[in-house]
């Protein structure tokens, strides 16, 4: 018997270019963390969403004393 040829393996997909999510570590002040994680658990939230939420108001809020200030 003859062996088969199996049909060659679909490239694979390329890779994202742009990750939505990034993973990383911070160290926070204990009582700020438990603080935190109370109060979004108070909000039926995450403490993830808690984070993002500051860190976009924060982004928003106009630099004080930059030279980007017009």
């Amino acid at each position: 018997m003859k062996p088969t040829k199996r049909p060659a393996a679909a490239p694979a997909a390329p890779a994202a270019t742009k990750p939505r999510d990034v993973k990383t570590t911070v160290e926070l002040p204990a009582e700020v963390w438990r603080a935190a994680k109370i109060r979004a658990m108070d909000d039926y939230s995450d403490l993830r969403t808690v984070i993002t939420s500051a860190l976009r108001a924060y982004l928003r809020a106009p630099q004080e004393g930059s030279r980007h200030d017009g």
